[in-house]
């Protein structure tokens, strides 16, 4: 079955729990830089709404510890689906490269069989 069939298959199981495997190494700080210097919006995005659960949460009452938990929570959360998409249509791009480029041998005259067999045919 091929990724490239579908839109929704492009993000299985195996991507997502390979974001959240490189986001416990590298943690979320290292992972939200890494966005900022690559996609500002979106990191400025991510940064604003978290700012904002964390101000609702603290309307709450609850404990600063538990808000805290919950945002890093959130956050992680937020990273991971991002994370998990960015390296799912890379790897559907280098896939489609990769096709094109195969695409691309089928039809050169070096593999082409009917060269190869006229070839063949006037050094006789």
């Amino acid at each position: 079955m091929s990724r490239q069939t579908s839109g929704d298959q492009l993000v299985d199981a195996k991507a997502i729990l390979e974001a959240i495997a490189e986001l416990k190494r590298r943690g979320n700080t290292a992972i939200l830089q890494e966005l900022e210097s690559i996609e500002l919006e979106l990191a400025s995005h991510i940064m604003e709404e978290c700012g904002l659960i964390h101000a609702s949460l603290l309307k709450t009452g609850a404990k600063t510890k538990l808000i805290r938990h919950l945002n890093q929570q959130i956050e992680s959360l937020a990273l991971a689906i991002m994370l998990s998409l960015r390296n799912a249509y890379r790897r559907l791009m280098e896939e489609s490269a990769e096709a094109s480029s195969q695409q691309g041998n089928k039809t050169s005259p070096d593999h082409d069989p009917q060269h190869n067999a006229s070839g063949d045919a006037s050094a006789n």
